[in-house]
């Protein structure tokens, strides 16, 4: 068995070749959620009053269920994000493969036309709103209703979209503004920050396809549990791993030929809606379902991604 073989050692060309498969993605969903910052007045206190070992909080100038279609909007939008992307070394963004970023768009841009659509309707009820909840909190009002937005901002406080970026990792530094000291020493920290990428690359690389096992795994479980129990697979959950086999197969743009094989071994032996109903066809998928969940630990060739690099994955 080859020994697995760090991206360290792998040439630029290989290195670069981690980023032609897809992009970086960048969501960016925020909504206001009716808090402002509590003042001493607001607890009947002055400033000199609240010693330095304490900060004030914050107050809900509406009521939450005034929020609720956001927050169900926030709710849907990241698990889609996940479900179509990796985490990357970098933390706020995520590494989107190019086979499945139109699905992404497709979907984000249905919860997209709903958020604004809220927010249309957040404007047009906001003042009705705020009177609701300041009849409701009478003994509040004189202090609470200079801390309302203008309708005129609240807009501005509700935002829903995504940046794509394309990276590459820099073979020089090209900084031209700097003097000759300051570019040596520019130099020296780009060159110690290379075998850091190097590292971290190849972490990366693991972790997506510990990431693409980890879910076929639970996809098997999933099922498995429910045979082990005696019940009967249900169509819908037949349904969803058939769509999770497609999807993962497009991303998987490491090309790790494990994670082909297995698919291809749970999508054959998936069984129909009236074999489920057959318990030597679902005895005979239960053992396959073991099989691959035992297998999604052996090692792996991405070769054809990284040149010569393998790894044995431990889940």
């Amino acid at each position: 068995m080859q020994s697995p073989q760090p991206l360290s050692v792998l040439n630029t060309s290989q290195k670069e070749s981690v980023f032609v498969g897809g992009v970086l993605f960048d969501l960016d969903l925020f909504w206001w959620k009716g808090w402002v910052k509590l003042s001493a007045q607001d607890i009947e206190k002055t400033e000199n009053e609240i010693p330095d070992i304490v900060k004030l909080g914050q107050i809900r100038i509406l009521k939450h269920s005034a929020f609720k279609n956001f927050e169900i909007i926030e709710n849907k939008t990241r698990p889609i994000v996940d479900k179509y992307s990796y985490p990357f070394m970098i933390s706020t963004v995520r590494f989107v493969p190019f086979s499945v970023l139109p699905d992404l768009i497709t979907e984000l841009q249905v919860l997209k036309e709903a958020f604004y659509t809220f927010v249309e309707g957040f404007s047009f009820f906001y003042q009705d709103n705020q009177t609701d909840f300041l009849n409701q909190y009478p003994w509040l009002k004189d202090r609470l209703k200079d801390k309302y937005p203008h309708s005129s901002l609240v807009k501005g406080r509700f935002y829903f979209g995504w940046t794509l970026f394309e990276m590459s990792i820099p073979r020089d530094i090209k900084a031209t503004i700097i003097n000759e000291v300051e570019g040596e020493k520019l130099q020296a920290a780009w060159q110690a920050g290379q075998a850091e990428i190097n590292n971290k690359l190849d972490r990366w690389v693991d972790g997506v396809g510990g990431l693409m096992r980890k879910e076929i795994t639970l996809i098997c479980k999933n099922m498995k549990d429910t045979l082990d129990a005696g019940k009967i697979v249900r169509q819908s959950t037949l349904e969803r791993a058939r769509d999770n086999i497609v999807r993962l197969r497009s991303m998987n743009f490491i090309g790790d030929n494990q994670v082909d094989s297995l698919l291809d071994d749970l999508e054959q032996q998936m069984p129909s809606n009236f074999d489920r109903e057959i318990p030597e066809i679902m005895s005979a998928f239960n053992r396959t379902l073991g099989t691959v969940m035992n297998e999604s630990k052996d090692l792996s060739d991405v070769s054809e991604f990284t040149g010569q690099y393998k790894r044995k994955f431990i889940l």
